[in-house]
């Protein structure tokens, strides 16, 4: 009758909570192993005690050899539903309930006699705080109840004051063990929590260890961190002033002004600095623009870019060479042999588009290095192609030349020198690239803004094909448009 049933398991995952876990499953083990011998042991004492006092005071009745088999069969019948249940809280809560439930029957069999009665009330409600605390005590004190008045309305009410020695051994005996049983269930419980208290200190040892372990790690990072930081600052300063020096390399808008008075520029370098770059002069009547793509974006393009505009000034202004397909060609010797690219397999050099247009003869001279030219004619927009060959690059199996090609001019016309940034562009709803053919169709259909408008009209439109710039620009863009206005018989640019 006195038993107790172990503590549950904790539904966790941790290690220290699955050390718990086995821990209470091993404690209900042995728990579990009294639960059914204590419980035949102690109805046995009860019955051994009923028997002993209806022979010494009274003489049994049906009721008490009813009863005393109903309390011989309950304790298998008990032990049977707890195996089925799987050693389960609940069910030997209920048992131990309905143990105070029939020692309440049993007291009033033995007449309510202090000396046989009492014992086993102590050792059962005893058994039940152990086991569950003050709401288990509760309810057996009140199964208790009930059972005192269903033995009342079945023998009646007698107190009992008389008493033998030998007869209240059972009842003493059992008391005895009860008590012991429930010092095993404390020390079990406490030997439970004792090493569970271990088991968290080590965890908390380990933790304390690895928090530490942690910190310096933090602390190793925040340290690499702030050496990243400055040294990206380095270098992000390094490549704005680089920026400065690109820019003040470009022709000023001074001076671009002067030799075209009408045009627009869209310059946008994927990074700080670009390989993208743009080259007017003026000479004689003539004038002329260069667009050219370099190899590579950021500073390896930069290089590049500053290599280009150094060999313009070198061909056109020092050396007076100013027919675009000659000058193209110029431009390929002397970068290949600068770059060594005959002996070292280096493949870098520039796409350029050149035009050169003579006010007097009203003709627009161009030559490109794998780009064209996009220009009106008659309100569409006509494109003049430019060679396959770029500037640079010794793996040719052909000799490398460029072709030129000479368009008549009519007032009000307007061309476009441009890199391949703008049409290689991924973007729109579909994330496509925009291509030549859109791009072109692009012009065609702002062709009637002016050229300062059109040029905003280019930037917005672009701004907007990459998602408002969310998606990232693929390479530097550079797109140069120039309009050419006629006054009277003089045509200016």
């Amino acid at each position: 009758m006195c038993t107790a049933k172990p503590m549950t398991a904790l539904e966790a995952n941790t290690p220290l909570q699955t050390d718990q876990a086995n821990q209470r499953k091993n404690t209900k083990s042995r728990l579990g192993s009294f639960i059914y011998p204590m419980r035949i042991l102690g109805y046995a004492f009860a019955i051994t005690s009923l028997l002993s006092f209806y022979y010494l005071f009274y003489t049994p009745t049906l009721l008490v050899w009813i009863y005393s088999s109903v309390i011989f069969i309950y304790p298998h019948v008990a032990f049977y539903l707890y195996k089925r249940s799987g050693f389960h809280r609940e069910v030997e809560f209920n048992t131990l309930v309905f143990d105070m439930f029939l020692i309440g029957i049993l007291s009033a069999f033995l007449h309510f006699s202090p000396i046989f009665a009492l014992p086993y009330v102590i050792a059962n409600s005893a058994s039940n705080f152990a086991s569950n605390g003050p709401r288990l005590f509760f309810q057996g004190l009140l199964a208790f109840g009930v059972g005192v008045l269903l033995g009342i309305l079945l023998i009646g009410f007698q107190f009992h004051y008389q008493y033998q020695v030998w007869v209240s051994i059972p009842s003493y005996v059992y008391l005895l063990l009860a008590a012991h049983y429930i010092g095993f269930i404390s020390y079990s419980k406490g030997s439970v929590l004792r090493k569970t208290k271990q088991l968290t200190e080590e965890q908390n040892v380990e933790l304390i260890q690895q928090k530490e372990e942690l910190e310096a790690l933090n602390q190793d990072i925040q340290h690499k961190h702030i050496a990243l930081s400055k040294a990206n600052k380095s270098i992000r300063d390094s490549i704005s002033y680089a920026k400065h020096i690109q820019g003040a390399i470009l022709p000023r808008l001074e001076i671009i002004q002067s030799i075209f008075p009408t045009h627009f520029i869209f310059y946008q370098p994927r990074d700080i600095v670009g390989g993208d770059f743009y080259w007017v002069h003026e000479q004689q009547g003539l004038k002329i623009l260069v667009v050219a793509d370099c190899t590579g974006h950021g500073v390896p393009g930069a290089f590049m870019s500053l290599i280009g505009q150094m060999f313009l000034e070198e061909t056109v202004v020092k050396q007076q060479v100013t027919n675009p397909a000659e000058v193209l060609t110029l431009m390929h010797q002397k970068v290949s042999r600068f770059l060594n690219q005959k002996y070292n397999g280096n493949q870098d050099g520039m796409d350029m588009a050149m035009v050169a247009y003579h006010t007097e003869d009203q003709c627009l001279h161009f030559a490109g290095a794998k780009s064209s030219l996009l220009y009106t004619q008659d309100g569409e927009i006509q494109k003049c192609k430019g060679c396959l060959f770029s500037i640079g690059h010794e793996n040719y199996s052909v000799p490398v030349t460029f072709q030129q090609h000479c368009i008549q001019i009519a007032p009000n016309t307007r061309f476009y020198l441009y890199s391949d940034g703008f049409h290689d562009q991924f973007g729109g709803e579909h994330k496509k690239r925009l291509g030549s053919k859109r791009f072109a169709r692009l012009l065609n259909d702002t062709q009637h803004l002016s050229l300062t408008e059109q040029g905003h009209q280019l930037t917005q439109f672009f701004h907007q094909w990459r998602d408002n710039g969310l998606d990232a620009q693929m390479d530097d863009v550079l797109v140069f448009g120039v309009e050419i206005k006629s006054e009277n018989s003089n045509q200016t640019l």
